[in-house]
């Protein structure tokens, strides 16, 4: 979805480029806020902020792009949405240097990559989603892929206490 929200309030909602660039002010504010939440009491619990955070971050953001929704209500869910993927990232680290039994500068290199990697195959699958079936089918997939990461994270050894 960061490569397609811009196209998406132009082409839906009308704006201009100055308008597209607030709306990524917005996200970006958001994001950051969500991070500087994770900090606090929040961040005690990382799996549980990852799993909420996904499925809510990845809720919000597809439910703002399908369901055909007024500017200020979309960009609302976005910026609610943004501000839970940032709880996420935070949590995702969190989680990653205090569970795995390589060194910290090793794990962040690889999460780094996987994200890098994540990124890509999101601007394909979801470029391909928008072209076969417009914003719903990549609503859908921002919700779904989020979702599906807080499943697997919910059943996987890191969300067990002592888990190494």
């Amino acid at each position: 979805m960061w490569t397609y929200y811009g196209a998406f309030y132009l082409q839906r909602h009308g704006f201009n480029i100055e308008q597209v660039g607030w709306v990524s002010l917005a996200a970006g504010f958001g994001v950051f806020l969500g991070q500087i939440a994770a900090g606090t009491r929040l961040g005690e619990r990382p799996h549980a902020l990852f799993i909420g955070g996904c499925a809510g971050s990845g809720s919000l953001i597809g439910l703002s792009v399908m369901l055909g929704l007024p500017a200020t209500a979309a960009m609302a869910l976005m910026a609610t949405g943004w501000l839970l993927h940032g709880l996420t990232m935070v949590s995702a680290v969190v989680l990653l240097v205090g569970q795995s039994p390589a060194g910290r500068a090793t794990i962040l290199t690889l999460y780094g990559s996987a994200m890098s990697l994540g990124m890509a195959l999101g601007a394909v699958f979801g470029g391909v989603a928008l072209a076969v079936a417009d914003y719903f089918a990549l609503g859908a997939c921002t919700m779904a892929l989020p979702i599906a990461s807080a499943i697997l994270v919910s059943f996987s050894r890191l969300n067990r206490p002592g888990a190494a």
